[in-house]
Formats: C-alpha cells, structure tokens, sequence
C-alpha cells in the first residue's frame, strides 16, 4: 500500500469551520471518483500553531496507481478548482506503509 499525503494550509481568510466545510464539500465528492482509491481519509489538526491546518489521506495500491488517478485530466481539474476554494498551499508526499501495531477495528 502507498499512501499520499497533502499538507493542507487553509486559506487565511476562512475561520476553520469554513475551511474543513469548503473541504469536505465538492472537493471530497470529486476525489472519492479517484479510480484506484482504497482509502481517504481527512485530518484537521489542533494545538498550538501547527505548521499545517490539515491533512489528507488517501491510499493506492501502488505510486503508480496514485500518479494514474490524480492525472485524470477531468478529475484533477475539478480537484484544482476546488482546492482553491480552502487551500492557500498544499503540499504532497507518498509513503510506503510499515503497519507496527494493527488498528482496533
């Protein structure tokens, strides 16, 4: 499993309910079409001045398939679009997955 994450700098100008609203509207809608996704999941983190506001989640089977999906001329320019709406930055990173102590489920 690959996972990507995006580091999510929420626009200066939204309070933080705007922020995880105008995230977890369209823009969620449009990427749970990713094909390929097994998982996706949407942190907002909280504490004293986080470098980030928030961090997204999703899982492939492979980079590959992770590059194939997000390069879906369709769903990445409605991806953009609505990124701009709660985003001032965003930046990506992939990681190889090492599971040490199995999620309760």
């Amino acid at each position: 499993m690959i996972r990507r994450f995006s580091l999510v700098r929420k626009r200066p100008e939204l309070s933080r309910e705007e922020f995880l609203e105008r995230w977890t509207g369209e823009h969620v809608e449009i990427a749970k079409l990713l094909p390929g996704l097994k998982g996706y999941s949407i942190h907002i983190l909280d504490g004293e001045s986080p470098p980030y506001d928030g961090i997204a989640i999703t899982t492939f089977d492979s980079r590959e398939d992770a590059d194939r999906a997000f390069a879906d001329p369709e769903l990445a320019a409605g991806l953009a679009r609505t990124r701009d709406d709660f985003a001032e930055s965003v930046e990506v990173y992939f990681s190889e997955e090492h599971i040490v102590v199995e999620e309760d489920v």
